[in-house]
Formats: C-alpha cells, sequence, structure tokens
C-alpha cells in the first residue's frame, strides 16, 4: 500500500531500510544503539514503513494512538448525526487518547480550529448544542492524528468501502437503492472517491507487473463504486480526481500511457459487469440522478440545486449579522431565524464552507480555508500528491452536501489533512531547527486542545441528577431540553421556559416547546402570534394555527389579521419555491381555510 502513495525511491528506502533516520530528524540511527538497541530501531524502521510514514519516525506509542485512532474512524463509520445527539463516552474518551499519543502529529490547524469552535461557546446563540458539537470535534484531533499513517488510513478505508459496496449491491439486487444524503449508497462513494486516486497511480508507481496489476483492479472498483453511489456531488469530485491524475501522469509518455490504457480497460470493464448484472447498478444510479431530465429538473424553481443557492444564501445571511458566527453547532438551531424565501430551510446548508462561515464566522473560514489550501498545495507539490486530490475530492462534496453531519465523512476528511500535512522523508529537511519549532507549536496546540477537551468531558459526563441539570449543567441542549419539559413541576415551567428563551434567543423550537405547555389559551394565542411573528417564512400552519386559536377564543378580528398576515408570505405563488417536505395537500387547505376565515362575519 505505501508503494502507491510514495515516491519509488521512497518506498525503496522504507522497504530496503537505506535511509537511516538522524536525531535532526527525529529519529535514531541503528549505530547509536538508544532507544530499543539495534533491534528496536528495526521495529521502529518497521511501523514507520507499515504505517505509511518516513522509516524510523514513528514512536511506540504513537502506533497505539494511530491504532485507536483508526478504530474510531471504523467503528464511527454508521453514524449519520453529527451534532444533534450525545457522542458516545467512548469516542470521546478514544479521541482524548489518541489526540495525547499522537500530539506531536495532530496538525496545528485542526487543534486551532476546534479551539475556537469550543471558543464560540462564549458568544453562541444555542450554547448546548456548540457543546455537544465540540464534544464530537474531538474526533477531529484523533483522526487528523491518525491520517498521517497513510497506508494505515488506506487499509481502513478500504475495509469500510468493500463492507459498503457489498452492502448496496444487495440492496440494488432486491431493488431498494436509496441515492439520498445519508445512505449507504452515498457513504460508499465518498469511501470509493479516496481511494480512487490512491489505487490510480499504481499503475504506473509499482514495479511488479502483478502489483500494478492489482493497483488497476482496485482502482476499477472503486470506479465502479463512486458511479453506482447516484451522488452527483461524487461524480463531479471524480472528475476533478480523473483530470489531476492526468496532469500528473501527463509529465512523462509511459505513466500517461499506462493510466489512459488502465482508465480504457476499467471502463470496459464496468460496462460489462453493469450489463451482466441483472439489476444494472450503475445505470439505474445515472438514470436517476444524472440524467438530462434530472439536471434540468435540478434547475427549476423548486429544483434542489436552486434550493442549495437558496440554502447558502441564508446561511452568509447568518455571517453577516453575525461575523463571529452564530456558534459551533448554531446552524439547525437558529436557522429559522435568517430565512429569506418561504419554506425554504434545511438543518444543513449543504455546504461545509457556508456553514463554517455562519456558525464560526470570518474566523472560522479563514482558518478551513487555510487549513485545506495549505494542505492540499504541500501534498500536489510532493509525493503525495494522489492524497492530496483524496482531499480536494473529499471537501468538494462537502461543498454541496449535507454529508458535514456525518461523523463517518467529517473523521475521513480531517484524517486526509493529516495525511497531506504529514511530514516527509527526512533526507529532505534541510531546516531541521524550523521543524523542530513547528513541532513543537502543533505539540503545544495539540496539548491545549486536549486538555480543553477532557474538561469538557468531565463537565458533561459527570453525574447529574434532575430537570434543573438540563440548563445549568448541559445549557438546555435540545435533545434534553424538550423530554425535560413535561417532568417540570408546572409551578416552575414559566422559569424554565424564560431560561431557555434567555439560552436559545433566536430557536423557534423553544417557543414551540412552550407553547405545549401553555396552560391557557390566552397564553397559547400569545405564543402563536409571538411564533408567526418572529419567523415569519418558516411555514404557513404557524399562521393557521394563529388564527384557529384567535377563533376559539372569540377574537375573529385578530384571526383574520392572522390569514392577511400569513397570506402576504404563503399566497397562492409562494409555494412553487417550496422545502422539499412540505405539504402541497397542506398548503391547499391553508388557502381554502384562510378564504373562510376572512368571509366571516
Amino acid at each position: 500500500m505505501g508503494c502507491f502513495t510514495e515516491s519509488a525511491r521512497q518506498c525503496d528506502e522504507q522497504s530496503n531500510g537505506m535511509h537511516l533516520p538522524t536525531p535532526e530528524d527525529g529519529g535514531v540511527p541503528i549505530a547509536e544503539g538508544r532507544s530499543f538497541g539495534r533491534l528496536g530501531a528495526r521495529l521502529r524502521l518497521g511501523v514507520g514503513a507499515a504505517l505509511g510514514g518516513t522509516a524510523g519516525d514513528w514512536r511506540p506509542w504513537e502506533a497505539v494512538g494511530v491504532a485507536v485512532a483508526l478504530e474510531l474512524i471504523f467503528v464511527l463509520n454508521g453514524r449519520i448525526d453529527l451534532i444533534w445527539t450525545p457522542s458516545p463516552w467512548w469516542a470521546v474518551a478514544g479521541s482524548l487518547i489518541a489526540a495525547v499519543l499522537l500530539a506531536r502529529r495532530v496538525p496545528i490547524w485542526v487543534s486551532a480550529l476546534w479551539l475556537l469552535g469550543l471558543l464560540s461557546y462564549l458568544w453562541s446563540l444555542t450554547p448546548g448544542a456548540t457543546l455537544l458539537a465540540a464534544l464530537w470535534g474531538l474526533t477531529w484531533l484523533a483522526a487528523a492524528g491518525a491520517g498521517r499513517a497513510r497506508a494505515g488510513l488506506a487499509l481502513v478505508v478500504f475495509a469500510i468501502a468493500s463492507n459498503e459496496l457489498l452492502n448496496a449491491l444487495a440492496l440494488n439486487a432486491f431493488h431498494l437503492e436509496s441515492y439520498v444524503s445519508g445512505s449507504v449508497h452515498y457513504r460508499l462513494g465518498a469511501k470509493a472517491l479516496v481511494l480512487l486516486p490512491i489505487f490510480l497511480v499504481g499503475l504506473w508507481r509499482a514495479e511488479r507487473r502483478a502489483l500494478s496489476g492489482l493497483a488497476w483492479l482496485l482502482a476499477t472498483v472503486s470506479a465502479f463504486s463512486v458511479l453506482i453511489s447516484g451522488s452527483r456531488g461524487v461524480y463531479l469530485a471524480m472528475a476533478v480526481v480523473l483530470v489531476g491524475v492526468t496532469v500528473k501522469a501527463s509529465r512523462r509518455a509511459s505513466h500517461l500511457r499506462r493510466l489512459l490504457l488502465g482508465l480504457v480497460g476499467a471502463a470496459a470493464v464496468i460496462v460489462a459487469v453493469n450489463a451482466v448484472l441483472p439489476f444494472h447498478p450503475v445505470s439505474a444510479a445515472i438514470d436517476t440522478k444524472a440524467s438530462v431530465e434530472a439536471q434540468a429538473s435540478a434547475v427549476d424553481a423548486g429544483g434542489s440545486f436552486t434550493q442549495r443557492l437558496r440554502f447558502w444564501d441564508q446561511g452568509l445571511g447568518m455571517v453577516l449579522s453575525h461575523p463571529l458566527g452564530v456558534g459551533l453547532g448554531g446552524f439547525r438551531g437558529t436557522i429559522h431565524a435568517f430565512q429569506k424565501f418561504p419554506m425554504v430551510w434545511s438543518s444543513s446548508p449543504h455546504n461545509i464552507f457556508v456553514e463554517t462561515a455562519a456558525t464560526l464566522g470570518w474566523p472560522g473560514l479563514v482558518l478551513l480555508v487555510g487549513m485545506l489550501g495549505v494542505a492540499f498545495v504541500r501534498a500536489w507539490r510532493g509525493p503525495r500528491w494522489p492524497w492530496g486530490l483524496a482531499l480536494l475530492a473529499t471537501w468538494l462534496v462537502l461543498a454541496v452536501d449535507v454529508t458535514a453531519d456525518y461523523p463517518s465523512i467529517m473523521v475521513l476528511a480531517f484524517a486526509l489533512v493529516g495525511a497531506c500535512l504529514g511530514p516527509g522523508s527526512p533526507g529532505n529537511r534541510p531546516l531541521a531547527a524550523r521543524h523542530r519549532t513547528m513541532a513543537r507549536a502543533r505539540t503545544w496546540a495539540a496539548g491545549l486542545a486536549v486538555v480543553a477537551g477532557a474538561s469538557l468531558a468531565v463537565y458533561w459526563y459527570a453525574p447529574c441528577h434532575g430537570t434543573s441539570c438540563v440548563v445549568s449543567r448541559w445549557r438546555g441542549v435540545e435533545y434534553l431540553a424538550v423530554p425535560a419539559a413535561g417532568e417540570v413541576p408546572a409551578s416552575d415551567r414559566a422559569a424554565y421556559f424564560q431560561r431557555l428563551e434567555h439560552l436559545y434567543p433566536k430557536s423557534l423550537w423553544v417557543l414551540q416547546l412552550e407553547q405545549k405547555y401553555a396552560a391557557t389559551l390566552q397564553e397559547k394565542l400569545a405564543l402563536a402570534g409571538r411564533i408567526a411573528r418572529d419567523y415569519p417564512l418558516q411555514s404557513w400552519r404557524n399562521y393557521l394555527t394563529w388564527a384557529d386559536l384567535s377563533l376559539q377564543a372569540g377574537d375573529v378580528a385578530q384571526a383574520k389579521e392572522a390569514v392577511r398576515t400569513g397570506l402576504d408570505v404563503f399566497g397562492p405563488d409562494s409555494h412553487r419555491y417550496p422545502e422539499r417536505r412540505a405539504d402541497p395537500a397542506g398548503f391547499q387547505n391553508w388557502l381554502q381555510r384562510a378564504n373562510e376565515i376572512l368571509a366571516l362575519p
């Protein structure tokens, strides 16, 4: 695996032990007999080669950290909810352990981004969600540190993708395929996309014909997996990967010839396999999501691409009004306060850059773009350029899809950052002092993040009993605050809701929860009017509820005011821009009821 991802010279050095690291490199020469002596140094050489890093550059405890982090990546693969439910305690503990063991390998960019996310708690509009998201974000540190073990990362991704490929084909066989965000097909496409450039480079880097043939076979399977995913974002990223690989191969005629022959052969095999399989998985995916008709529908008034443009517009509106962002993890809880289009909303803007700007403000966006830019350029200029393409492709998918909400994707995305920012060959480090300084800076930054993360974990997971803990300890996080409302004594509910409104001043769910437990008709009516006025574009249902409660209270004039206000936003023409899950029949019922109320004497 390592020889697919490094230069031929580096592969020779790692395999044959030709290069012996010096103390300035961070390694120990065999001749000195330090560490474990001659045998220990040989073991370190082997560990370095096995992990895909520089020979001799890996400490034994770092290998343990890599193992823990890669295990986290593997077991988190099935999780598709990033910040809406709590991170498992074992994921937090494992992330902290791995980050401690890999402190000198966690890129300072990742540590800084996580620390900024935690710091955003100070101004967050959803403080509980910010703490919850920060707990999940600890996996970023572990994954980024483990990403420098490129061979190990490639093997883990290969194992995950192989399992998802079998699952996807089984679903296709029973016509149960699903081409939507979070489905196994989409997740498969994201994983296979990472492997594609890594295997393609083996077409000319592998020195033996058998290894070159194996690389071609694996690249063909990866391309097949991408094509059956049905994800247009993955298709776009795949095109970028193929262009990038072709650019690199074109530097030598023999490399370009091997690549072109390999691609033609892969295309022929994929066409044949698709024709042989009775459920035709490639055709099914392309006809559903990549046909001309599908692309045309995506750009119409209610199409998916048009909706994404509206999502991005609303997300950018958040950072324009809050330059420091609404707080890490706060997009879902505040989006209704920033809507610009009737019924157009989503729990994610389907763009990691827009979401980062909305939640962490301009500083967060600058950090993210700077991190990815440095990582890609550093990889592209060296032998790790296939990993640079994998990084570019993965984050391109995150720029057009909702997969930023899935731990299975985000841990991989940050692992790729580590893979691209990892150290190269010690023999290519003329500025050893500078590298030592940067290593210390990385260690200190990661150490600060670990201390902060451990403190947060103790704060969050320490035993606390009673509904008061929901507000005092867990800062009113939604998944706890909603069920706890029913357990709060009626005499204390007013204070409970007042505290939630203070913590979440722009969250619709707080007012809706308060309305659910309102004791009198007048309280419900007041809240209904407030919801409709404070969140005018959220839904026509809010205006109908306001009107119906007004009629129950015998106030026909207020009922007419409610429907007139609602019709100004949700008139007959407004439903041409619906949110995808809108109810057309319900909308027509709203229009009918509004006219009936206006006709009342």
